[in-house]
Protein backbone atom coordinates (compact mmCIF):
# COMPACT_ATOMS: atom_id res chain seq x y z
CA UNK A 1 0.00 0.00 0.00
CA UNK A 2 1.35 3.66 -1.20
CA UNK A 3 1.61 6.56 1.53
CA UNK A 4 1.17 9.42 -0.10
CA UNK A 5 1.81 12.69 1.51
CA UNK A 6 -0.39 15.69 0.23
CA UNK A 7 0.57 19.51 0.78
CA UNK A 8 -3.06 20.82 -0.59
CA UNK A 9 -5.25 18.72 2.46
CA UNK A 10 -2.39 18.46 4.53
CA UNK A 11 -3.03 15.01 5.11
CA UNK A 12 -0.90 11.40 4.95
CA UNK A 13 -3.48 9.23 2.73
CA UNK A 14 -2.94 5.84 0.68
CA UNK A 15 -3.40 7.44 -2.86
CA UNK A 16 -1.43 9.58 -5.44
CA UNK A 17 -0.08 12.67 -4.61
CA UNK A 18 3.19 15.28 -4.16
CA UNK A 19 5.06 13.04 -1.95
CA UNK A 20 4.72 8.87 -2.47
CA UNK A 21 6.59 6.17 -0.36
CA UNK A 22 5.56 2.83 -1.20
CA UNK A 23 5.18 -0.25 0.81
CA UNK A 24 8.08 -1.55 -1.71
CA UNK A 25 10.65 1.33 -1.26
CA UNK A 26 9.45 3.01 -4.03
CA UNK A 27 9.79 7.11 -3.58
CA UNK A 28 8.11 9.29 -5.98
CA UNK A 29 7.16 13.16 -6.64
CA UNK A 30 4.19 13.85 -8.39
CA UNK A 31 3.66 10.38 -9.45
CA UNK A 32 7.60 10.65 -10.98
CA UNK A 33 10.28 8.14 -9.49
CA UNK A 34 13.00 9.56 -7.95
CA UNK A 35 14.27 6.19 -6.30
CA UNK A 36 12.57 3.08 -6.68
CA UNK A 37 13.55 -0.28 -5.14
CA UNK A 38 16.37 -0.93 -7.26
CA UNK A 39 18.95 2.27 -6.00
CA UNK A 40 20.15 1.48 -2.31
CA UNK A 41 22.29 2.80 0.19
CA UNK A 42 23.42 -0.15 1.91
CA UNK A 43 25.07 -0.63 5.54
CA UNK A 44 28.65 0.61 4.38
CA UNK A 45 27.11 3.54 3.04
CA UNK A 46 27.69 2.45 -0.77
CA UNK A 47 25.06 3.58 -3.33
CA UNK A 48 24.30 0.53 -5.02
CA UNK A 49 22.05 0.28 -8.85
CA UNK A 50 20.48 -3.01 -9.99
CA UNK A 51 18.14 -3.85 -11.97
CA UNK A 52 15.01 -6.05 -11.45
CA UNK A 53 16.78 -6.82 -8.03
CA UNK A 54 19.67 -7.71 -9.16
CA UNK A 55 22.70 -5.34 -8.51
CA UNK A 56 24.84 -3.98 -11.65
CA UNK A 57 26.49 -0.99 -10.63
CA UNK A 58 27.99 0.81 -7.16
CA UNK A 59 29.49 4.10 -5.87
CA UNK A 60 31.32 4.12 -2.50
CA UNK A 61 34.30 4.84 -0.37
CA UNK A 62 37.24 2.99 0.35
CA UNK A 63 39.08 3.37 3.43
CA UNK A 64 36.68 6.51 3.67
CA UNK A 65 38.50 8.72 1.56
CA UNK A 66 38.53 7.65 -1.99
CA UNK A 67 35.61 7.37 -4.14
CA UNK A 68 35.13 4.69 -6.31
CA UNK A 69 32.80 3.57 -8.73
CA UNK A 70 32.05 0.01 -11.26
CA UNK A 71 30.11 -2.45 -12.32
CA UNK A 72 29.22 -5.44 -9.78
CA UNK A 73 30.87 -9.09 -10.62
CA UNK A 74 34.32 -10.50 -11.29
CA UNK A 75 37.13 -9.06 -11.78
CA UNK A 76 36.77 -8.51 -15.15
CA UNK A 77 34.40 -6.28 -14.57
CA UNK A 78 35.74 -2.53 -14.68
CA UNK A 79 35.93 -0.40 -11.77
CA UNK A 80 37.72 3.14 -11.22
CA UNK A 81 38.86 4.87 -7.85
CA UNK A 82 39.95 8.35 -7.40
CA UNK A 83 42.90 8.74 -5.03
CA UNK A 84 43.80 12.18 -3.42
CA UNK A 85 47.25 12.06 -2.13
CA UNK A 86 48.97 14.69 -2.52
CA UNK A 87 52.14 12.87 -3.97
CA UNK A 88 50.77 10.95 -6.43
CA UNK A 89 46.53 11.74 -6.93
CA UNK A 90 45.31 9.55 -9.45
CA UNK A 91 42.41 7.64 -11.52
CA UNK A 92 43.26 3.98 -11.15
CA UNK A 93 41.90 0.36 -12.00
CA UNK A 94 40.48 -1.73 -9.00
CA UNK A 95 38.80 -5.09 -7.93
CA UNK A 96 35.33 -4.96 -7.13
CA UNK A 97 34.48 -3.45 -3.82
CA UNK A 98 37.69 -1.17 -4.60
CA UNK A 99 39.20 -2.25 -1.36
CA UNK A 100 42.81 -2.79 -3.42
CA UNK A 101 44.34 -1.90 -6.09
CA UNK A 102 46.79 -5.15 -6.19
CA UNK A 103 46.59 -7.30 -8.92
CA UNK A 104 43.94 -4.66 -11.00
CA UNK A 105 47.07 -3.32 -13.47
CA UNK A 106 46.51 -4.56 -17.09
CA UNK A 107 42.90 -5.42 -17.05
CA UNK A 108 40.80 -2.12 -17.10
CA UNK A 109 41.33 -0.53 -21.25
CA UNK A 110 40.47 3.40 -21.92
CA UNK A 111 38.13 3.10 -24.92
CA UNK A 112 38.17 -0.87 -26.95
CA UNK A 113 38.58 -1.71 -30.42
CA UNK A 114 35.24 -0.30 -31.63
CA UNK A 115 34.89 2.59 -29.37
CA UNK A 116 37.92 4.76 -29.04
CA UNK A 117 38.61 8.26 -27.56
CA UNK A 118 38.81 11.34 -29.70
CA UNK A 119 42.23 13.66 -28.28
CA UNK A 120 44.31 13.01 -25.60
CA UNK A 121 45.79 15.81 -24.30
CA UNK A 122 48.51 15.14 -21.52
CA UNK A 123 50.53 17.37 -19.86
CA UNK A 124 53.34 14.66 -19.04
CA UNK A 125 54.27 11.49 -20.94
CA UNK A 126 53.20 8.08 -21.57
CA UNK A 127 54.49 4.67 -20.37
CA UNK A 128 54.01 2.55 -23.05
CA UNK A 129 54.07 -1.43 -22.50
CA UNK A 130 55.14 -1.15 -19.23
CA UNK A 131 55.75 0.92 -16.07
CA UNK A 132 59.00 1.27 -16.10
CA UNK A 133 61.56 4.19 -16.77
CA UNK A 134 62.64 2.43 -20.12
CA UNK A 135 58.79 2.00 -21.29
CA UNK A 136 58.48 6.24 -20.69
CA UNK A 137 57.84 8.29 -23.55
CA UNK A 138 58.02 12.22 -22.68
CA UNK A 139 56.57 13.59 -26.03
CA UNK A 140 55.99 13.44 -29.97
CA UNK A 141 56.88 16.94 -32.06
CA UNK A 142 57.15 18.15 -35.73
CA UNK A 143 58.77 21.10 -36.81
CA UNK A 144 60.87 23.26 -39.18
CA UNK A 145 65.00 23.75 -38.90
CA UNK A 146 66.98 25.90 -40.83
CA UNK A 147 70.30 24.30 -42.26
CA UNK A 148 73.26 26.15 -42.04
CA UNK A 149 76.52 25.79 -43.75
CA UNK A 150 79.58 26.18 -41.43
CA UNK A 151 80.74 29.78 -42.23
CA UNK A 152 78.78 32.56 -44.08
CA UNK A 153 77.09 31.53 -47.24
CA UNK A 154 74.48 32.68 -49.74
CA UNK A 155 71.17 30.05 -50.56
CA UNK A 156 68.10 29.69 -52.84
CA UNK A 157 67.46 26.73 -51.06
CA UNK A 158 67.67 26.41 -46.97
CA UNK A 159 65.03 23.88 -45.83
CA UNK A 160 64.78 21.41 -43.30
CA UNK A 161 61.93 19.48 -41.01
CA UNK A 162 62.41 17.10 -38.24
CA UNK A 163 60.19 14.36 -36.14
CA UNK A 164 60.89 13.86 -32.72
CA UNK A 165 59.40 10.72 -30.82
CA UNK A 166 60.56 10.30 -27.58
CA UNK A 167 64.21 11.30 -27.06
CA UNK A 168 64.59 9.80 -30.68
CA UNK A 169 64.91 12.64 -34.10
CA UNK A 170 64.82 12.63 -37.70
CA UNK A 171 65.52 15.41 -39.53
CA UNK A 172 65.90 15.89 -43.11
CA UNK A 173 67.20 18.46 -45.15
CA UNK A 174 67.63 20.39 -48.21
CA UNK A 175 70.16 23.19 -49.35
CA UNK A 176 71.25 25.11 -52.16
CA UNK A 177 74.25 26.97 -51.81
CA UNK A 178 74.62 29.74 -54.66
CA UNK A 179 77.60 31.33 -52.64
CA UNK A 180 80.27 30.22 -50.36
CA UNK A 181 81.17 32.74 -47.51
CA UNK A 182 84.56 33.09 -46.41
CA UNK A 183 85.42 30.31 -43.93
CA UNK A 184 83.38 28.06 -45.34
CA UNK A 185 83.72 24.51 -43.80
CA UNK A 186 81.87 21.00 -43.14
CA UNK A 187 79.06 21.36 -40.89
CA UNK A 188 76.03 21.96 -41.42
CA UNK A 189 74.44 23.21 -38.09
CA UNK A 190 71.02 24.43 -36.93
CA UNK A 191 69.34 21.22 -35.78
CA UNK A 192 66.54 21.27 -33.84
CA UNK A 193 67.79 19.52 -30.42
CA UNK A 194 71.67 18.95 -29.09
CA UNK A 195 72.78 15.37 -29.50
CA UNK A 196 73.06 13.17 -26.41
CA UNK A 197 76.30 11.75 -24.53
CA UNK A 198 75.35 8.41 -25.31
CA UNK A 199 76.84 7.40 -29.01
CA UNK A 200 77.68 9.32 -32.23
CA UNK A 201 74.93 8.64 -35.07
CA UNK A 202 75.15 8.81 -38.32
CA UNK A 203 73.05 9.51 -41.54
CA UNK A 204 71.98 9.23 -45.25
CA UNK A 205 72.73 11.58 -48.54
CA UNK A 206 70.07 11.44 -50.72
CA UNK A 207 71.28 13.61 -53.34
CA UNK A 208 74.50 16.04 -54.08
CA UNK A 209 75.69 18.13 -56.62
CA UNK A 210 78.96 20.40 -57.44
CA UNK A 211 80.98 19.26 -54.72
CA UNK A 212 84.19 20.57 -54.99
CA UNK A 213 85.77 17.21 -55.14
CA UNK A 214 85.42 13.98 -56.56
CA UNK A 215 83.60 12.07 -54.19
CA UNK A 216 82.07 8.62 -54.31
CA UNK A 217 80.45 9.02 -50.83
CA UNK A 218 79.51 11.43 -48.43
CA UNK A 219 79.10 10.88 -44.60
CA UNK A 220 77.47 12.15 -41.88
CA UNK A 221 77.39 12.31 -38.32
CA UNK A 222 75.94 13.67 -35.46
CA UNK A 223 78.51 13.79 -32.58
CA UNK A 224 77.90 13.55 -28.91
CA UNK A 225 76.77 17.04 -26.89
CA UNK A 226 76.46 18.69 -30.74
CA UNK A 227 73.79 20.82 -32.23
CA UNK A 228 75.60 20.22 -36.04
CA UNK A 229 75.68 17.68 -38.76
CA UNK A 230 79.59 17.28 -39.66
CA UNK A 231 80.17 16.30 -43.41
CA UNK A 232 83.08 14.49 -44.97
CA UNK A 233 83.79 12.42 -48.43
CA UNK A 234 86.14 9.64 -49.54
CA UNK A 235 87.21 10.32 -53.37
CA UNK A 236 87.58 8.43 -55.91
CA UNK A 237 91.65 8.97 -56.18
CA UNK A 238 92.84 8.35 -52.43
CA UNK A 239 89.60 6.00 -50.98
CA UNK A 240 90.11 8.46 -48.07
CA UNK A 241 87.89 10.55 -45.87
CA UNK A 242 88.08 14.88 -46.64
CA UNK A 243 86.86 16.73 -44.03
CA UNK A 244 89.33 19.45 -42.97
CA UNK A 245 89.07 21.61 -46.31
CA UNK A 246 85.40 22.97 -47.72
CA UNK A 247 84.38 20.20 -49.91
CA UNK A 248 81.43 22.78 -51.31
CA UNK A 249 81.78 25.26 -53.88
CA UNK A 250 79.19 27.83 -55.17
CA UNK A 251 76.11 26.67 -57.03
CA UNK A 252 76.23 22.85 -54.81
CA UNK A 253 72.92 20.99 -53.63
CA UNK A 254 73.01 18.84 -50.75
CA UNK A 255 70.50 16.55 -49.50
CA UNK A 256 70.10 14.20 -46.74
CA UNK A 257 68.79 13.17 -43.06
CA UNK A 258 70.30 12.20 -39.94
CA UNK A 259 68.79 10.16 -37.40
CA UNK A 260 70.56 10.64 -33.31
CA UNK A 261 69.27 10.88 -29.69
CA UNK A 262 68.21 14.10 -28.00
CA UNK A 263 69.94 15.05 -24.94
Amino acid sequence: MALTINHQTNSVEPSSGDLSIGGSGNVSINNEAIVDGDVTIDNQNRLRFADVGVDKALIGLNQGKYLYMGSEGTNSDPRIRFDGEETQAAIVPTLPAGTTTSGASGYLNLGSSTAGFKDLYLAGGVYIGGLGAANYMDGFETGNWTPTLGGSSGYSRQDGIYTKVGDMVQAWFDIFITTIGTGSVNTISGLPFTAGSGCNSSGAVGFYSGLGVAATAVYLRVGTGNSTISNAVTTAASVSVTSSASIYTDNTRFVGSVTYQAA
